[in-house]
């Protein structure tokens, strides 16, 4: 009887479990990073509107120096001081409210969409303070 050799060929390739695993893994991986992303640019807004509050009262403060008392109207820091009035405006999700009267000045800085916290606002001589939230 003759001998007949038998070939095993491997195959290369990944099994279904496999594949599944790995989309798995990549599913967990992910539901952890995406949130994270949210809260950096939640964060990003929020220190982009504190210097927005800044900048305001440095306009603000620089428009007493050389006028003698506060602006009672935004657009007259325009565009001496400033590039745009931001009283009353909103931007990149915070709207900013300013009480303005020739003695001082109250800029507040607040989300427009959820719980409406954290709150900043900044005063006459540029004090900044956070609202608490509840």
């Amino acid at each position: 009887m003759p001998d007949i050799k038998y070939e095993i060929k491997k195959i290369f390739g990944f099994t279904l479990l496999e594949m599944v695993m790995v989309l798995v893994v990549i599913g967990l991986l992910v539901s952890i990073v995406v949130p994270l992303f949210g809260q950096i640019r939640k964060e990003a807004r929020e220190y982009s509107g504190i210097e927005t509050l800044k900048s305001t009262a440095s306009a603000l403060e620089l428009y007493a120096r050389d006028h003698g008392a506060y602006p009672t109207d935004g657009d007259d820091l325009v565009p001496d001081y400033m590039n745009k009035n931001i009283c009353n405006t909103g931007s990149e999700g915070y709207m900013f409210f300013c009480m303005l009267t020739a003695e001082g000045y109250t800029v507040l800085d607040t989300p427009m969409v959820g719980d409406f916290c954290p709150t900043w606002y900044i005063q006459t001589g540029g004090d900044l303070t956070q609202d608490p939230c509840p």
